[in-house]
């Protein structure tokens, strides 16, 4: 699938917001600058763009080609799964060479064994249903959408994304917490964040319609209006949902306008956002425990190499951990169709 350059720059924008979140969160709970400031209370918004992005990203897939659930669902899993275990594993190592506090986590085995199933549970560090590799409980609501989309194609093959939105918009309003064996998935099943997807769906819809016609004047005036929600509203309202809906609009009426524009460094970060979602946090900890810096000289330093050391190895883990079990796969379904 060629791939759209305003959703990918998006998407680079949005792994490395909560980059700064965390950066922010961990090293700088004072937040003695408008900008930390901002980061504390506004980084998690690159999670909004992340599932907006997703639904946006499975529509023009599925209306693209036609695949079978089987197909899906593992094209789906080794894009996140291979990635998503070393990085869990490698946090394992974490924790066992560092004090757990520089990561606000740990582990048992079982919960261990619940989180490289996906399956939600409480953190036995305290902080609530969070894997043992924090960041992934993204990936749990990722995977219920591919799971959902995945039986809709078995069932629904030609009304995939309309049965599958009418579920999803259901689904929040029903009390899970009341039906044995689904207890436990609550949070995702009864959280409006999965109107998100939805929001995606739509955006997606909109612009296969070819909707979203350049104009400067409009352009401008819904990023100011995501700004303005943005600002207005926390991660638990739907105005961070709207922002970031909004806010793709406002790149995808502009699409053609980056065509012919030199965004390779930004269109990298795109490529590797997956793997800097994941490593950042582990990063941010090492850094963490090796050094402590108090002089704001010093501090961009090492906020810099911080960066530059994230970039370097979701690089790395983009073209090794991610890029080539898909690869493999690919090469051994040639094989076994030769």
């Amino acid at each position: 699938m060629k791939q759209i350059i305003s959703i990918q720059i998006l998407r680079g924008i949005a792994a490395w917001f909560v980059v700064f979140h965390h950066y922010i969160q961990l090293l700088h709970l004072e937040h003695n600058s408008g900008l930390a400031y901002f980061f504390a209370k506004k980084g998690a918004f690159g999670v909004n763009i992340f599932f907006i992005i997703s639904g946006f990203i499975m529509y023009i897939t599925l209306t693209k080609k036609n695949y079978l659930a089987k197909d899906f669902i593992v094209h789906r899993i080794l894009r996140i799964l291979p990635a998503y275990w070393f990085y869990t594993f490698l946090t394992v190592l974490f924790c066992y060479y560092f004090p757990q506090e520089i990561l606000n986590t740990s582990y048992n085995i079982k919960s261990l064994f619940l989180s490289l199933l996906f399956l939600p549970s409480l953190n036995p560090s305290g902080i609530g249903v969070f894997p043992l590799l924090t960041v992934g409980w993204t990936l749990n609501f990722e995977l219920f959408f591919y799971l959902m989309l995945t039986i809709c194609i078995l069932f629904f093959k030609k009304n995939i994304f309309i049965t599958c939105s009418i579920i999803m918009l259901a689904l929040p309003l029903i009390k899970f917490s009341t039906i044995p064996l689904l207890w436990r998935y609550t949070h995702i099943l009864n959280n409006f964040i999965i109107y998100e997807f939805i929001f995606g769906i739509m955006i997606a819809f909109l612009y296969k319609k070819k909707i979203f016609n350049y104009n400067i004047f409009y352009t401008l005036i819904i990023a100011i209006i995501a700004m303005f929600l943005l600002m207005l509203g926390d991660k638990k309202s739907m105005y961070w949902s709207l922002s970031a809906a909004l806010l793709i609009i406002s790149a995808l009426s502009i699409e053609k306008n980056l065509l012919s524009l030199n965004f390779k460094f930004l269109h990298l970060l795109g490529d590797t956002s997956y793997s800097t979602y994941l490593v950042h946090i582990l990063l941010i900890g090492l850094f963490k425990y090796y050094f402590s810096v108090k002089e704001p000289f010093l501090e961009f330093i090492f906020l810099l190499a911080l960066s530059m050391s994230i970039f370097f190895l979701s690089w790395l883990s983009y073209i090794i951990v991610e890029k080539y079990p898909v690869i493999l796969y690919k090469k051994l379904i040639r094989k076994n169709y030769k």
